[in-house]
């Protein structure tokens, strides 16, 4: 099932009338966008060949106070006079004034940059590159004097020049400031008709609803509250801001859930993929904030102290768990390490026992003898030792007090030697160093450093 925004309400009107205002949203949504990108894409409605969109341009030109640019003007009737002319007599006398003053004005163009206004210098860059690669020369300047020559002129530069350099020059145009110092924009005496027409629409169906359902025209409005958004105003200030046209998508895929239209379709697969990235990164968000604050635990935990504490009141609980930690620890060693490394352990001990004996004085008689039993013998004392400390059905008393003398010792030992400034601070980085290796392996990068921009104590 799908998951919609809102719960849909029974259509107040009949369908063909609902229908009717849907198609009407659609058109003003679809004008919207129309106009919004506009001027983005007036070049390619223009220099586009296989679309003839001339006539709409020139037709919606004036409602976003665009007119073609008086320069360019002038150089496309300068260049077609000199086209008609040349194609009516190649000899014609007067062709040289004509040139002449094509070569003056591709001057002032490349000077006066009158694309700059409005933003399109990158179709004079495109216009001059054109020219330079067609005259083989890296002067745009020098190209253009090149090519408007009676002797460079033929059907060939001609149709180079329509083809390639007439639609850019054709694309630029002029816009006007207002009082305010922004452009002219004329699209908001459009917008008035449509919010017109929409604010009409919301006031037929709040009184129908207070009518049928008997609620007030206050309660009714609340249901309706998203069409309120039809009604922001375009003029003034307001028409500055384009962007805030868009927020009518709203009431406009409120209408698509309510009648199930494609669009509709469109909103839910979007609501999904969003909540389900939301949802993602909210998540990120909160481990890495955890892991963050056991950073600044771990930084800010007194650790001297509590060892203080711990080694001044040795029948606390924390001694006893320290004690008892030990005692585990010690049946993990005897049981399980010690069986486990007895062929390394044994290595070790007769390679520094013979390397002791051979320090010795007669040490060329001793070693000899000593090394060909000394592996042996060390393997049985360590296996009779080993069983010994295994051995659960020889309680042995004195041996278990001096066990439990030696994990008390060993206890207070590590516990004053934790106590040491940089112990302490080795640890405090080893532990950092684990919850960053955290952070940068399960969680999004960008997460990280965003929410902990922190030095990472690791890499110090």
């Amino acid at each position: 099932m799908r998951t919609r925004f809102y719960k849909p309400r029974p259509l107040l009107f009949p369908w063909p009338l609902e229908w009717l205002l849907y198609l009407v949203a659609t058109f003003y949504m679809l004008l919207i966008i129309f106009d919004l990108s506009y001027l983005s894409l007036r070049t390619f409605y223009l220099t586009n060949p296989y679309l003839n969109l001339t006539t709409m341009v020139q037709r919606y030109d004036p409602i976003k106070g665009a007119e073609p640019h008086w320069i360019n003007e002038r150089y496309l009737d300068t260049a077609q006079a000199t086209i008609d002319r040349f194609r009516a007599d190649p000899q014609d006398p007067g062709l040289a004034e004509l040139l002449l003053s094509l070569r003056v004005q591709s001057q002032t163009l490349i000077d006066t940059d009158p694309y700059a206004r409005v933003g399109k210098t990158g179709l004079l860059e495109k216009l001059k590159n054109r020219i330079r690669e067609r005259m083989n020369t890296e002067s745009s300047t020098q190209s253009f004097q090149q090519f408007w020559t009676r002797q460079y002129l033929s059907e060939n530069s001609i149709r180079f020049y329509e083809e390639q350099l007439e639609p850019l020059l054709g694309a630029n145009y002029y816009r006007d400031y207002g009082e305010d110092g922004e452009f002219i924009d004329h699209f908001w005496q459009i917008d008035l008709y449509f919010i017109g027409f929409f604010a009409l629409e919301l006031v037929l169906r709040i009184i129908y609803m207070a009518r049928v359902k008997r609620i007030t025209l206050g309660e009714a409005l609340g249901e309706r509250w998203y069409d309120l958004l039809w009604l922001i105003p375009a003029p003034g200030y307001l028409v500055h801001w384009p962007w805030l046209r868009l927020i009518r998508f709203i009431p406009y895929a409120v209408r698509s859930d309510q009648l199930g239209t494609p669009f509709d379709r469109v909103v839910d697969y979007f609501n999904r993929q969003y909540t389900s990235y939301l949802a993602n990164r909210v998540t990120d968000l909160v481990i890495v904030n955890i892991i963050s604050n056991l950073e600044d635990a771990i930084r800010t935990l007194d650790t001297q102290t509590l060892l203080r504490m711990t080694d001044s009141q040795p029948e606390s609980r924390t001694g006893r768990q320290w004690e008892q930690l030990f005692k585990r620890q010690s049946h993990a060693i005897i049981h399980r390490v010690l069986p486990d490394i007895e062929t390394e352990l044994v290595q070790l001990l007769q390679h520094t026992i013979l390397n002791a004996l051979k320090q010795a004085p007669g040490h060329q008689l001793v070693v000899p003898l000593v090394e060909n039993n000394l592996k042996q013998s060390l393997h049985s004392i360590y296996g009779t030792l080993l069983t010994n400390l295994q051995a659960p059905d020889r309680p042995d008393p004195a041996a278990q007090a001096l066990t439990e003398q030696l994990v008390h010792k060993l206890s207070l030992k590590l516990t004053a030697e934790l106590q040491a400034e940089h112990t302490v601070e080795d640890v405090q980085d080893v532990l950092i160093a684990m919850l960053e290796d955290v952070k940068r392996s399960y969680i999004a990068p960008t997460v990280a450093t965003v929410v902990d921009p922190r030095t990472d104590l690791a890499r110090r």
